[in-house]
Parts: structure tokens; sequence; C-alpha cells
């Protein structure tokens, strides 16, 4: 392999553009005090290619030392640093790079996601979890970021079932499967589980938390995608992030601990740190101003944006570029005076961007409770879209047709209950939910029979009252009724005229 030569700048300097010489450029950001961050270019002799951001720490180093110490200009590191890239795009660009400079430029970083020996070193380090880990999951480290380096493929196939023994001796287990095909379409990175009110919908998305956090919880998953592999496997979640925002479901799940494997983190009123939706936001929004999750947000904020002209309006795209940190940040400025709706939507979607990975496990509770029917089915394209990108998998809770028909039926379970008995089920082969009209999602699939319910009975009592005759029912509604309604009323003068009420 080459050796490769190595300039470091200062914040805000332009990289060296000297053909096949790389440039890290000191980003001012700081982990808990930790002051690790570079952003690694590359140039070629067309180019200068942005690599991605990457944290250097060195062995010993104490949350009050000034920027990690790196030389001018180096071939290699000595034994006493480390590095870590932020994303797999890091390891993807770099493993690109012709005549394995990229692996060269690697081993020169002592990068712990490609030398385990080198991780295994430094997983007692101050800097190790608190810095290179923060925003990277340790088996996305020991998995995906090594499967890349060594030039396999990024999205894999994966399968888990959830199993909760019920009440009673006589109940069988419940058990959920779960399938994340990452090149299908349309996508199955999104499942929903949907039955009336008090079918224990958000109990079973608490439950699939305290199953992957707590080994006493009588819940389970398992990898289906290993056939070694039986009992208990939580760990093939890279991180948990449940998203609540109800003042009804703040507690009764486990909360973030660093040592904890998988990770749950949690987004909404308060989160795992005792943030308030401000502080989530602009905390987050700091993480996603960086490296690939930049793209990612602006992405994100785009599909938003074109579902709701309000928030087009804001120009929320501009926050990237300012430091979001500061107390009179344009960010806080933008985002305190916004909807509840719009804080949702945007803080929801900042914060998945900033924690999801491969095999993250995204869980939503009735996201529909604050949104309306368009910047709803924009907020579940975007977390869509995330997750193809990222291969996770989100499981929603949720009455609404209008996430319904952003999945395959394939992704939904229907839950029922009797008593303490719970059961899933499919939906029925010929009730595909992908692309089908609100309407009959909520009638054939919710189960709402709109002849019995909501406007229609208000049309047939004042039918009733008006001895059957539409016309005197129109005009006691001064012709405030909408085309369908009309259409309703209509057939049923008809049939009370035809002596079939």
């Amino acid at each position: 392999m080459e050796e490769q030569t190595f300039v470091v700048v200062g914040v805000g300097q332009s990289p060296v553009n000297t053909p096949g010489t790389f440039t890290l450029v000191t980003d001012n950001w700081d982990d808990y005090l930790f002051k690790t961050s570079y952003v690694l270019y590359f140039a070629t002799a067309q180019e200068v290619i942005e690599i991605g951001g990457v944290k250097v720490a060195t062995k010993g180093m104490a949350a009050e030392d000034p920027h990690t110490d790196l030389p001018n200009k180096f071939a290699s590191l000595g034994d006493s640093y480390f590095s870590l890239g932020q994303d797999r795009e890091y390891y993807a660009l770099l493993e690109k790079l012709p005549r394995q400079i990229g692996l060269a430029a690697l081993n020169a970083l002592r990068d712990i996601a490609q030398d385990p020996s080198i991780f295994e070193q430094v997983k007692a380090e101050p800097a190790f979890e608190t810095s290179l880990l923060r925003n990277v999951p340790e088996m996305t480290v020991t998995t995906q970021f090594r499967r890349i380096i060594s030039g396999q493929a990024q999205l894999t196939q994966y399968d888990f079932q959830y199993s909760m023994p019920l009440y009673g001796t006589l109940a069988p287990t419940l058990r959920l499967e779960f399938n994340v095909h990452p090149d299908q379409l349309p996508p199955t990175n999104v499942h929903v589980l949907i039955g009336s009110n008090g079918v224990g919908k958000s109990k079973m998305l608490r439950d699939f938390v305290l199953s992957a956090s707590s080994p006493t919880h009588p819940g389970s998953f398992i990898d289906l995608s290993s056939p070694a592999t039986s009992g208990s496997d939580a760990s093939i979640f890279a991180n948990i992030v449940r998203v609540a925002y109800s003042a009804f479901d703040q507690d009764g799940t486990a909360s973030s601990d660093a040592d904890q494997e998988p990770q749950i983190y949690t987004v909404g009123l308060t989160n795992e740190e005792g943030q308030d939706l401000v502080d989530q936001f602009v905390h987050s929004l700091a993480i996603c101003r960086r490296g690939r999750r930049r793209g990612r947000w602006l992405s994100a904020i785009g599909t938003l944006a074109d579902a709701d002209p309000l928030l087009a309006d804001m120009n929320l795209a501009t926050l990237v570029d300012g430091d979001s940190t500061d107390p009179n940040s344009d960010a806080r400025k933008m985002f305190n005076p916004m909807s509840s709706g719009h804080k949702i939507v945007i803080l929801t979607m900042t914060r998945l961007i900033e924690l999801v990975e491969e095999r993250s496990l995204v869980l939503l509770d009735e996201p529909e409770t604050h949104l309306h029917p368009p910047l709803l089915s924009a907020l579940t394209r975007a977390i869509s879209n995330l997750l193809l990108d990222r291969n996770g998998v989100a499981i929603v809770g949720t009455h609404s047709p209008v996430i319904l028909q952003e999945v395959p039926r394939s992704c939904v379970w229907v839950l029922r209950r009797s008593g303490n008995d719970v059961r899933a089920s499919r939906l029925p082969e010929d009730s595909e939910t992908f692309g089908e009209s609100v309407s009959r999602l909520t009638s054939e699939v919710f189960g709402l029979d709109v002849n019995r319910t909501g406007y229609t009975k208000v049309l047939n009592d004042l039918l009733t009252a008006h001895g059957g005759s539409g016309v005197q029912v129109m005009e006691r509604l001064a012709s405030q009724l909408g085309s369908e309604g009309q259409f309703v009323l209509s057939s049923m003068a008809y049939h009370r005229d035809n002596g079939n009420v």
C-alpha cells in the first residue's frame, strides 16, 4: 500500500489541492469538552473530494485538554492516536479510492473500525465512549463499518420476530414477524400496527423497548436472519429510538445508558437527558449540520416543506449554515414560535437523522395526533426515505389511513383483543394498502361503516325528520353539504321513495 501524506489545517481553512494529499480540516465541535473532530478531504488530479467527518483522539486524553494535538504534516500517526469515521459514507468513499489508498489512509489514522486490536486497546479511554462513539453505536462500528472496509455490501436484508407470552397457560404466544428488504418496492422499512382503541398498540411499543433493555421482561426479539440464533437477541438493533409526544405516555420505558446495548433514545416532550423540545432541536441540529447528515437533513426538510407552504416560507434550509448552539441562534428564534405540529415534525426528523444507523429500530406512537393529513403523509415519506437510506426499520402504532396508504399490506399487523388475549393477523390478500384511497382504507381496513357513523347518520336522521325529502334536508343545511354527502343524501332519499328504508 502506498504511503500517504496528511496535512492538518485550521477551522474554516481550505483543503490542500495537491493530488494524492489528504487534508484534515479542524472542526471546533466538542463532545462534552472533548475536541476531536475533523473533516477529511482527498485531492485527486481533477477535484478535492470531501471524505467526511472523522474524530481523532489520543490515549490518556482528558475532557479539559485542548483540541487533539496532531502534527501539521504526517505520513502516519503514532501509537498513542486512534480515530473513527462518523458515518458509513466516510468508509465507502475511502474504500472506493484506487490502489488501496483508502485502506492505507485508515491504517495511517489508526482507525478503530479497520483495526480491531486498536479498538480493544482504547475501549477504556474516556474519549472513546464520550467523543468517538457519541453519535455512532458500537454495533455500527463492529459490523457495518468493518463490512464496508472489506468491500462487502452495505445494505442487507434482515428479518426479526417479536414474541410475547400472554396471560394464562392456554393462550398461545403472540408472535409478530418483520422483514426488511433494502431493494424491494414498495419499501419495507416502515411497519404499522393498527387496531381499535385499548387493543394495546401503545403498550406493545413500550414492551418492545422493555424487552430490548430488561433481561427480566417476558418479551423477546429473535433474529430470523441468523439460523444459529436462539432466544432473545435485541443486539440485532444498533439502537432504538422511541418517538412519543403524548403527555400521557412519558414513562414506563427505559432510558438510555451509555453501557447498554442497544442504546435507547427518546424523542418527545422531554428526552433521555431531560431536555425540552427546543434544546433537543438545537443540540441535534448542531450534529446534523456536519458530514453526510447535512444532506439528509436538507432532503427531509425539502420533503416536509413540499407538503406545507408555511414550512416552505420559513426557509429552514438556512439553519444548517449557522451555529444552533448559540443561545441567540436563528434556530432557537425560528423553532420557538412554531406550531406544535411543526415543532413535532421538524424535531422528529432532525433527531432521527442524528440517531438512525443501519438496523436502528424506530418506534412511533400515533404521530397523527398533532398533524394534518398532508404533513403526516410527508413525515411518513421522509422517515421512510431516511430508513431506506440507512437500512433502519420503523414500527408505527396508528389509527390513520394516511399512514397506512404509505406502506404495503405485507408491513401491516392488525391487533385484536379479547380480555387479556391479544391476537395479531395480516390483512386479507385482496386488501392492498400502498397507494389505496383513504376512504376505502377507512371502511375496509379500519372497519368504519360510513352508513352508521359520522355525517351519514346526521343525514339519515334529518331525512326521517323531514319525511324523506332530500330537498328539505338541503334547505335545513343551508346547502352546506359536500359533493359526496349530496350523493349519499340522494341515494338515501331514492331508497326511501322506493320503500327501501
